[in-house]
């Protein structure tokens, strides 16, 4: 009976209040997520990061790591936090853009695009253009 029961995974349960399945367990989505098949508390704000819930207005999930937010770290760059006014993120890493009039990135690191070109992922510095570049 769909008004009081529950289907998950061909296993028939008691149909809790604003039921769904999560994996196989049934659970109530008014009091708890469901993070990848595991039934978790709800809390203020929270969502889930890989199988634990946070609260997204204290944390960041960051490629399944869960880091603490703040003003001057407020976005995610591979597994941490970062701030991208004097940072750059070069395939998950951060690197910091002091000393660099045109921060960009080249193959995961970071180089200066106002001295060099970025040439299949490799900063080639006082070049014109990548043809014929090896």
């Amino acid at each position: 009976n769909g008004a009081t029961e529950l289907c998950c995974d061909s296993n028939v349960w008691p149909k809790p209040a604003m039921g769904a399945c999560c994996g196989s367990q049934p659970y109530s989505q008014a009091t708890h997520l469901c993070c990848e098949d595991i039934a978790r508390l709800k809390g203020t704000n929270t969502a889930c990061c890989g199988t634990f819930p946070y609260n997204r207005a204290t944390n960041l999930c960051c490629e399944g790591t869960i880091v603490t937010k703040n003003a001057l770290t407020p976005l995610c760059c591979g597994t941490s936090s970062y701030n991208p006014i004097n940072s750059l993120c070069c395939d998950g890493t951060a690197h910091s853009k002091a000393g660099f009039t045109r921060p960009a990135c080249c193959g995961g690191a970071i180089y200066d695009a106002a001295l060099a070109r970025c040439c299949d992922g490799v900063p080639r510095y006082n070049v014109i253009s990548c043809a014929g570049l090896a």
